[in-house]
């Protein structure tokens, strides 16, 4: 099969709290999406550059205390980096990448949940992103106590309180009425295959 060129690429985010099931998910979307003849891209936030793995390991693993303040900056700064060293290069070539993670996790986490405030942590992280925003995202939709119990609480961001996490719930919540054209909610609580399934549906509809 020739591959096909999309004019302007295409980008596509899975979003969703702790546990959600979002790597699980990914391999299946970048199967279904070459199989239909496109290229793609499958990256991670933070990460997908050498700049963004060390901020990944230092939010992640890092024993000390990192204020919400500081995570913003951390994160903002990885991402700028991945945007302009490989999303924007791939998508000019008429490619599609896929993305655990990006804008909407930062809004949500450090906005919503770490009380930076919602509209001023968008502006920034759009500012920080040059406006780039997704196609598409997949939000996957689980109670902050069943996704926790699936990871086991291992890095510092799983490991924040319990609260923190409802929030960040709520906040995915509020952002997919906000931005319902482009966030598609999916049902997480479901069976991998089932949610699979899911996905594959409204991967159809978008691309038809």
């Amino acid at each position: 099969m020739k591959p096909k060129k999309l004019s302007h690429g295409l980008f596509l985010t899975l979003e969703g709290p702790e546990g959600s099931g979002k790597s699980t998910q990914i391999p299946h979307i970048v199967k279904w999406l070459k199989s239909h003849g496109y290229h793609v891209r499958s990256l991670r936030e933070p990460g997908g550059t050498e700049l963004g793995e060390k901020v990944r390991e230092v939010l992640l693993t890092s024993k000390h205390d990192i204020t919400t303040h500081a995570e913003l900056f951390l994160f903002l700064a990885a991402r700028a980096q991945l945007v302009e060293e490989v999303i924007l290069p791939v998508l000019k070539r008429g490619e599609v990448v896929v993305c655990d993670r990006y804008l909407d996790s930062t809004v949500v986490y450090q906005g919503i949940a770490g009380g930076l405030g919602h509209d001023f942590v968008e502006r920034l992280s759009a500012w920080g992103a040059h406006g780039l925003r997704p196609d598409i995202s997949f939000f996957l939709d689980l109670p902050h106590d069943q996704g926790l119990k699936r990871t086991g609480r291992r890095d510092r961001m799983e490991l924040k309180s319990l609260h923190f996490h409802k929030r960040v719930r709520e906040g995915y919540q509020r952002l997919a009425k906000r931005h319902a054209k482009r966030v598609v909610v999916i049902d997480a609580r479901e069976n991998i295959r089932t949610v699979w399934a899911n996905i594959e549906r409204e991967l159809e509809r978008f691309f038809k």
